[in-house]
């Protein structure tokens, strides 16, 4: 379902409803063991496509100090 409602980072599209849209999904998605914040930060991804792919792929997490979700 994530896949089929991908962000492409294009002017017509809202960064805001895609991610109201996404939280609505994973939060029905539960997973012994692994936390809500783990199982967005993995899907979040599968959710984007495009230059808002791009982007994702580009963050040096460990250097702007991103730790989590």
């Amino acid at each position: 379902m994530i896949e089929w409602n991908q962000f492409s980072g294009s002017a017509t599209e809202y960064p805001n409803l895609h991610t109201q849209n996404f939280c609505d999904y994973y939060n029905t998605i539960k997973q012994a063991g692994v936390t809500q914040a783990q199982i967005m930060e993995i899907l979040f991804p599968f959710s984007l496509r495009d230059k808002a792919k791009l982007w994702i792929i580009s963050l040096n997490r460990a250097a702007m100090g991103i730790t989590n979700w």
